[in-house]
């Protein structure tokens, strides 16, 4: 879980699959607190964790082609 307030990495997969996503590109948001995602929608949760599913307006930083993985600013985060 990544409470409000704290520092934290987040891995978001692809899909609507969460924690189960299998195929596909690997995304990370470095160090950063929940506000920092700019929620929207008419519940903000308290906390973040495995599972939840929300759909990320995003700009990409970097892309590790060794590791395929897209590093990621939060642009808009809208709560399903």
């Amino acid at each position: 879980m990544c409470p409000r307030g704290s520092c934290c990495g987040i891995l978001p997969g692809p899909g609507d699959e969460g924690p189960q996503t299998m195929v596909g590109p690997f995304f990370k948001f470095g160090d950063l607190n929940i506000a920092d995602l700019n929620l929207t929608g008419k519940e903000i949760p308290a906390t973040i964790g495995a599972g939840d599913k929300f759909p990320f307006v995003v700009q990409v930083r970097e892309f590790n082609a060794n590791q395929c993985l897209f590093f990621l600013d939060p642009v808009l985060t809208e709560i399903r």
